[in-house]
């Protein structure tokens, strides 16, 4: 279903906009269990979270540590949302979710 969606994006929509659509619609569908859709978000997130900078950098780090937050690595889940705050020092979702994953 994610493919099928961002398959029917606007002409002009350009490809990093495709991208973070396409790992976000495969980040939930990895939430219902697909592995595959789950693998190719965690893959978009980590090349977004290496190029981008400042508040897009973070947002990518976030959704990462959600990610492996869903899978179980709290440890890994905590590093992603501390990067996140590094990336971008006002990036008040990441600080809650460290507080949430650490407890």
């Amino acid at each position: 279903a994610a493919g099928k969606a961002a398959e029917k994006l606007p002409e002009g929509t350009d490809a990093d906009g495709t991208k973070w659509l396409r790992a976000t619609l495969d980040a939930q569908a990895g939430r219902l269990g697909d592995k595959v859709s789950l693998e190719r978000a965690t893959a978009a997130f980590t090349e977004l979270a290496g190029r981008k900078s400042g508040k897009e950098k973070a947002l990518a780090l976030n959704n990462l540590g959600l990610l492996v937050a869903t899978a179980g690595q709290a440890e890994a889940a905590v590093q992603h949302f501390k990067d996140a705050v590094a990336a971008d020092d006002e990036a008040a979702t990441a600080r809650i979710n460290i507080g949430a994953v650490a407890f």
